[in-house]
């Protein structure tokens, strides 16, 4: 729902209380995404190495499996803007 949306997905993220979450592993990524769908490109790569090096402490094997697929994806998006900056001046 707030995929598209930075404000909606900043004001989700604010409003949660990580406290609850057992796994430190998921509020980092979950904060790469809303740094990703705000333009914070740098930020969110910073997010998902932070996450993915607590991966192995995750206490549901399964979880952190498709997190780290989650995390993968987040970081190849935030990793595209620098890619095409690269090309575009590559091919100047």
């Amino acid at each position: 729902m707030a995929r598209e949306d930075a404000v909606l997905a900043r004001e989700w993220f604010n409003a949660s209380d990580r406290r609850q979450l057992q796994d430190r592993y998921f509020p980092l990524m979950v904060e790469a995404a809303v740094l990703l769908v705000e333009g914070r490109s740098d930020d969110a790569l910073q997010k998902t190495e932070e996450s993915t090096a607590v991966l192995r402490q995750a206490q549901y094997q399964g979880y952190a499996d498709a997190a780290s697929d989650w995390l993968k994806m987040i970081s190849e998006r935030a990793q595209k803007p620098s890619e095409r900056m690269e090309q575009q001046v590559a091919g100047s």
